[in-house]
């Protein structure tokens, strides 16, 4: 039964875009809808700005040379590296997930950051005042 249960998942990763033609027709509503990439990015090296030292989180994300996210800068910082004042271990979600999942992970935390399955950070998600529905 753990074979059969686990076949899905092996098919999504042998057959990515079967999935994708899935949720492209059935019109499911997705995270990638609602995201937003307006967040200041930084290198693991750079000074963190004083101007991201206010305001609520993330104050801005740190990438590294290939888009890759690394962390996100939370809390205001007495200076030093971006390196050393991220949080290592944001939560991510897939653009393809659905608003619902995202939802509930915005319960427990203050953000939502997505990023494909390699970790290239996309966006953070935000909350659609009025999401769109599948029929």
């Amino acid at each position: 039964s753990e074979r059969v249960a686990a076949v899905p998942y092996f098919l999504n990763n042998l057959f990515p875009s079967l999935r994708e033609t899935w949720i492209t027709m059935t019109r499911r509503a997705a995270v990638w809808d609602s995201m937003r990439d307006d967040l200041p990015k930084l290198a693991p090296a750079a000074l963190v700005p004083e101007s991201l030292r206010a305001g609520s989180a993330p104050r801005a994300v740190v990438l590294d040379a290939n888009g890759i996210l690394l962390g996100a800068i939370e809390e205001r910082s007495p200076g030093g590296s971006a390196l050393d004042a991220m949080n290592p271990a944001p939560q991510t979600i897939r653009p393809d997930m659905t608003p619902g999942l995202a939802a509930v992970l915005l319960r427990a935390r203050p953000y939502v950051m997505v990023t494909t399955a390699e970790g290239r950070y996309l966006g953070r998600y935000v909350p659609d005042p009025f999401p769109r529905f599948s029929r």
